[in-house]
């Protein structure tokens, strides 16, 4: 930005214009004979070609090449069909050979596994099966706190709202599963997650006026 500056009126406009030039190309020239700061002093410049130097001899990595990964980071979790004998016989070990699994959600994207415990007999009660997500729950001294938790949490709640109940449980790796799990009954109806925003205002209302009464118990 030019400053303003004061015109005599002896002076020519021209020599004033060709002044102006001369100072615009004087700081050009000044700009242009600054060093860069980016640009690299001789111990970096040093520095990188003794680098690519190491690069250039450095075998290059080929198709065939394996990456080495944590063995103990599980990154898939295997189909459902290999996993299924495994539900098949841990319904044995807790007596309820009788139901049928079925997949509801299965895989690492999931917080859970679910698994709908069913017969085709529609006066025997349903049944879900919960896998809490390997390696991701929570353990204290062993055991899986969420399933713990869980399993408390219903027992508390039983008999004043319609809850799961607990059926078989295990807070540790300790059975056909290698996993902690709950076999709970299947409730009728829909979650509430599934249904809360369509609710009517009354109705919002009175469930959380069910949740601030069982707090004021306690």
């Amino acid at each position: 930005m030019v400053g303003s500056r004061e015109v005599s009126p002896s002076r020519k406009m021209s020599d004033l214009t060709l002044e102006i030039l001369a100072e615009r190309d004087e700081a050009r020239e000044n700009e242009n004979s600054v060093a860069s700061p980016l640009a690299p002093d001789d111990e970096t410049t040093e520095r990188n070609e003794g680098q690519d130097l190491e690069n250039d001899e450095a075998p290059a990595a080929s198709d065939n090449d394996s990456v080495s990964t944590d063995d103990s980071e599980v990154t898939e979790m295997e189909p459902f069909a290999d996993y299924l004998p495994k539900i098949e016989q841990l319904l044995v070990d807790i007596g309820m050979e009788h139901l049928t699994p079925e997949v509801i959600h299965h895989g690492l994207t999931y917080q859970n596994c679910v698994y709908a415990l069913t017969s085709p007999d529609p006066s025997v009660q349903q049944h879900i099966l919960r896998v809490p997500i390997l390696p991701d729950f929570r353990e204290s001294d062993g055991r899986c706190v969420d399933i713990q938790n869980d399993v408390a949490l219903l027992g508390h709640l039983d008999g004043k709202m319609p809850v799961p109940k607990t059926k078989a449980y295990s807070t540790t790796c300790d059975n056909p599963l290698n996993a902690p799990f709950a076999v709970q009954t299947l409730l009728p109806g829909k979650s509430l997650d599934d249904v809360y925003l369509d609710l009517s205002h009354e109705e919002k209302t009175r469930v959380i006026d069910q949740f601030v009464e069982l707090l004021a118990e306690h």
